[in-house]
C-alpha cells in the first residue's frame, strides 16, 4: 500500500540511473522533503519509524529493485515481514534493511518452473504449486 503524504511525493522512492530524477532527489533530499532509509530507498514520511516504513512496502521494494524476485519458503507460505523474509532470485545475497533482512536464495530451476506455470494458475494455486515443489526439493536433499 502506498500512502501520498502531505507534500504530495509517494511514501517510498526509489534511486534511479536518471540524472534527471537523482538531481530531483538530491534536491529534495536538501529541502528535507526525502529522507534516505537505505542504499537506493528513500522517504518522505518523517513520522514514522524506518523499520515500519521498510516492512509495509517490502513487497513494493522488492518488486521495483528486484524484478523477477519470488517469496520463497516460510514467506511464501505465511507472509509476515517482521524479522526475516526468504526470496528466491538470480543470487545468493543477505540484505539489510532497517526492520527486515532479506535473504536471498538462487534457484533458476525453481523460478523457471514457476514462472512458466504462473500463466495457468491462479495465485492461490500458484503458492499451493510453490509449496509443493520446495517439499519436493527438501525430500530430494535429504536422500
Amino acid at each position: 500500500m502506498e500512502k501520498i503524504l502531505h507534500n504530495n511525493l509517494p511514501e517510498i522512492v526509489f534511486s534511479s540511473s536518471n540524472s534527471t530524477v537523482s538531481r530531483q532527489i538530491n534536491k529534495y533530499l536538501k529541502e528535507s522533503k526525502l529522507r534516505k532509509l537505505s542504499p537506493r530507498i528513500y522517504t518522505s514520511n518523517f513520522d514514522e519509524a524506518p523499520g515500519v516504513i521498510i516492512k509495509r512496502n517490502l513487497l513494493h521494494i522488492l518488486g521495483s529493485l528486484y524484478p523477477g524476485s519470488l517469496l520463497s519458503h516460510r514467506s511464501a507460505l505465511d507472509f509476515n515481514a517482521d524479522e526475516t523474509v526468504y526470496v528466491t532470485y538470480k543470487y545468493d545475497k543477505k540484505i539489510q534493511l532497517p526492520g527486515v533482512t532479506i535473504k536471498f536464495k538462487r534457484d533458476q530451476d525453481q523460478l523457471r518452473e514457476i514462472l512458466s506455470l504462473q500463466k495457468n494458475y491462479t495465485c492461490l494455486r500458484l503458492k499451493e504449486l510453490c509449496l509443493r515443489i520446495c517439499s519436493r526439493r527438501e525430500v530430494k536433499n535429504l536422500k
